[in-house]
């Protein structure tokens, strides 16, 4: 069992050790990492000078007490990566960069070996799921396995699985606006600089699974116009 979710929600700010002395960064808000990941989709690409910039917005109070604890210059870079790293990726990410130096890639999930057995989903092509003896003189089999099991639907269900990047859920803001007025909540307002990025982050993950949300209908519909992909 992981208490992740609840750490985060009771301490949703970064501590950080440096020199004996830990300096905390407190939560950002909704409004500034949502300015980070419009950046980052826009320009994927920073100059040293804009990436300072964006540092210092997101690190608020810390900047300046890691100014005045007179903390090299490189040492508050790699605290301002760090905090990027927890919330553009997560907390293990941050902590990762922060003891590392950098993020090690997710490892892409590998598949099996094709099976030799005649029984094996695929034996006989994609859309082969498998199942009994294979005749030769009928080209089928005695019997098969549900359509599903075929490598062809697996494929397709594996890409309806894709992950849903901050990306492509600000080409869909329209849709998620509607979503949290549905609530009463108005993105209008100032909210977003009022509450933390964790009150936004899990209201936005609720509507991407909910069914009935405009921003999971939205995700759905270009699912399907541009073959599973909501590009």
């Amino acid at each position: 069992m992981s208490f992740d979710a609840v750490d985060e929600y009771l301490d949703p700010g970064f501590r950080i050790t440096i020199g004996g002395r830990e300096f905390r960064v407190e939560a950002a808000s909704a409004d500034t990492v949502l300015r980070l990941q419009r950046k980052l989709a826009d320009q994927p690409r920073w100059s040293r000078r804009q990436e300072l910039d964006e540092i210092r917005r997101l690190l608020g109070s810390a900047w300046d007490d890691l100014v005045a604890a007179k903390i090299a210059a490189e040492k508050v870079l790699r605290v301002g990566r760090a905090v990027t790293a927890k919330y553009t990726l997560d907390e293990s990410a941050a902590v990762e960069y922060w003891t590392t130096g950098t993020v090690a890639p997710k490892s892409a999930d590998t598949q099996p070996a094709e099976p030799k057995d005649d029984s094996a989903p695929g034996r006989y092509g994609p859309f082969d799921p498998g199942g009994g003896t294979y005749r030769e003189e009928f080209g089928d089999r005695e019997w098969y396995n549900p359509p599903h099991m075929a490598p062809a639907f697996r494929k397709q269900a594996q890409a309806r699985k894709r992950r849903i990047t901050w990306p492509d859920l600000l080409e869909l803001w329209t849709e998620l606006e509607l979503d949290f007025q549905s609530e009463g909540i108005d993105l209008g307002s100032d909210i977003l600089t009022r509450r933390p990025w964790r009150w936004f982050e899990v209201r936005v993950a609720r509507f991407v699974r909910a069914p009935t949300s405009q921003l999971r209908q939205a995700i759905d519909e270009r699912k399907d116009h541009d073959g599973n992909d909501p590009h």
